[in-house]
């Protein structure tokens, strides 16, 4: 009789530090590019309204506040983009400093939740914690959850609300 042995993926924390790097690299162009799209669009349409609606008419002082205010207010994307970049690159530099904790922790239960989007119903798959709460997952993964499974979960500080990433201890073995 052949004996099977039970190999499990190895991680460790370069490849985590890695995985954490290449997710904070997809936001930073995600959210970079979405900055950039909205300055050049609503810096268009603004320098357009001041070229042919503001410049030749000499506008007064209420004028000049009205088109300030409403640029500050159509720009505001831009600024939460930019908050977004900057979220993105502060944890691009903490995982590349290796500055996160590997903990690990059990499942207390699962569901199906039903999400509403522009009127079509999704339904999420969600794993709840013990102490880290309730993460999104995909199917597969949700479908081999079980209540009392091991995670290894991604922390960069030690309570955080939500972990950065996560790895079932069935299929991971994790090595310092």
């Amino acid at each position: 009789m052949r004996e099977e042995t039970e190999t499990k993926n190895l991680i460790t924390k370069e490849t985590i530090k890695a995985d954490l790097v290449r997710k904070a690299d997809r936001f930073l162009l995600h959210y970079g590019l979405l900055f950039f799209a909205f300055a050049i669009v609503i810096g268009g349409i603004f320098g357009l309204i001041y070229s042919f609606g503001m410049k030749p008419n000499a506008p007064g002082g209420f004028e000049w506040a009205i088109y300030l205010i409403s640029l500050l207010i159509c720009l505001s994307p831009c600024f939460f983009c930019l908050l977004l970049v900057f979220g993105a690159w502060f944890d691009r530099k903490k995982a590349q400093s290796g500055a996160f904790y590997v903990v690990t922790d059990k499942v207390t239960g699962k569901e199906e939740k039903e999400k509403r989007v522009k009127g079509q119903v999704h339904i999420e798959k969600v794993i709840r914690f013990a102490q880290y709460g309730e993460a999104k997952v995909s199917a597969d993964r949700y479908l081999m959850a079980n209540e009392g499974d091991e995670y290894y979960m991604v922390l960069y500080r030690q309570n955080p609300r939500v972990p950065q990433a996560y790895y079932p201890a069935s299929m991971y073995e994790y090595r310092e």
